[in-house]
């Protein structure tokens, strides 16, 4: 019972900031970027990039990023919410080492 309401709470959480990312109007610069989480000097970020309104393009991109080092440790491109949780849960899980 416990893994369905954390799948459940995972999926709302991802449709949560899903809507986040997609309220952040638009600008000629170029990418759009919401925190999904946070642990220390990293977080896992969510990013849509321009070309996502192409057919073939993901919907968005999940990122594990170091803030301290200004890099992406990771990346991982989502075309809809179980490759999104797939995603969150590894990058979780390397949080919790990298703290």
């Amino acid at each position: 019972m416990c893994k369905i309401a954390g799948s459940n709470l995972s999926k709302l959480r991802i449709a949560q900031t899903y809507l986040r990312l997609a309220s952040i109007p638009e600008s000629g610069a170029g990418n759009r970027m919401v925190t999904l989480a946070s642990a220390g000097k990293y977080e896992i970020r969510m990013i849509e990039e321009p070309e996502a309104s192409l057919a073939a393009a993901p919907l968005f991109w999940l990122e594990l990023f170091d803030c301290g080092g200004q890099k992406s440790v990771d990346r991982c491109c989502c075309h809809g919410i179980e490759a999104a949780m797939a995603a969150l849960e590894t990058f979780a899980s390397r949080l919790e080492l990298l703290e």
